[in-house]
């Protein structure tokens, strides 16, 4: 007798993370894929892939209940891949999916956690922070089950933090934890296909400092870009009450994340990786080979 297959709705489905996230999920024979998606135009293609395996194609906004009702009725797993910065999106709108979700008897949420280790850090620090933490607290007010994802920073989001070169605040050997979107994508759609997993799990790629980043880059690049010191984590933390003073909050939250990243606080010291030895990490090296347009000046 075959398995039934564990229900599963993907929110931000045509996202960064989200685009990954569906892709392996439907190549999980345990998983059934049903996306919520604002433009189905938008991923003609994953749209395409999800209907033609017997998913379901929701069109909604999460911001607007009425849009998404029912939604997630016979869903067993949510799982949220937003990677917005605003507060209507997720708070508001998760909060929105998470109520139809406790009134359809939804098993599982995976919050849009998808983060570096903030643990150390505060709602009042970061408006980033205060946006996955508010949303957790949240969720542990009903009975569904949360499976919370983090991996560090992405390694792609890096590259984008250093457009203009190896910058860094601090000491050039601190330790950071850098995964792709792709692996995260296949940690979390593993954690899925096991309809009893819920918790916290820390899936994380390389631990590489600024140092050794560039010194990989180089190497693969054949170039020899240097890492520039913008000074020191009193210099970061000055900037950071700067660009809070002006209300730059774009820039704000960015080197909050920063400095979580450059003073240690955001490093993990426990993995999960070991639970899934058949998923393979990609290193760096790997990466830059497969992405040549990954350029620094």
């Amino acid at each position: 007798m075959e398995n039934k297959k564990i229900n599963i709705l993907i929110l931000g489905a045509n996202g960064q993370l989200g685009r990954f996230i569906t892709r392996h999920a439907l190549a999980n024979s345990k998983l059934n894929v049903n996306i919520l998606v604002r433009d189905p135009e938008k991923s003609k293609d994953l749209v395409d892939q999800v209907e033609k395996q017997g998913g379901k194609v929701f069109i909604g906004d999460i911001t607007s209940p009425e849009s998404i009702k029912d939604v997630t009725k016979g869903i067993h797993t949510v799982i949220s891949a937003l990677g917005a910065f605003d507060e209507k999106t997720m708070i508001e709108g998760q909060t929105n999916v998470l109520k139809d979700a406790v009134k359809n008897g939804v098993k599982r949420f995976f919050p849009a956690e998808f983060a570096l280790n903030y643990d150390k850090a505060t709602k009042e620090e970061n408006p980033m922070v205060n946006l996955k933490l508010t949303f957790q607290e949240i969720l542990n007010k009903t009975p569904i089950k949360s499976v919370r994802v983090s991996h560090g920073v992405f390694t792609e989001t890096y590259f984008a933090f250093q457009a203009q070169g190896f910058g860094y605040w601090g000491d050039i050997n601190q330790k950071l934890d850098i995964t792709t979107y792709e692996d995260t994508a296949k940690y979390t759609v593993a954690l899925a296909a096991d309809e009893e997993k819920h918790g916290r799990f820390v899936f994380v790629g390389e631990q590489l400092s600024t140092k050794e980043i560039a010194e990989i880059y180089n190497r693969v690049r054949g170039t020899n870009i240097k890492p520039k010191r913008h000074g020191s984590l009193e210099d970061l933390n000055n900037l950071i009450e700067k660009l809070k003073r002006e209300g730059d909050f774009i820039e704000y939250t960015f080197s909050g994340l920063r400095r979580l990243m450059h003073d240690g606080r955001g490093k993990y010291h426990t993995f999960n990786n070991k639970d899934y030895p058949e998923i393979k990490i990609t290193t760096l090296e790997e990466f830059l080979k497969a992405n040549p347009d990954y350029q620094l000046k």
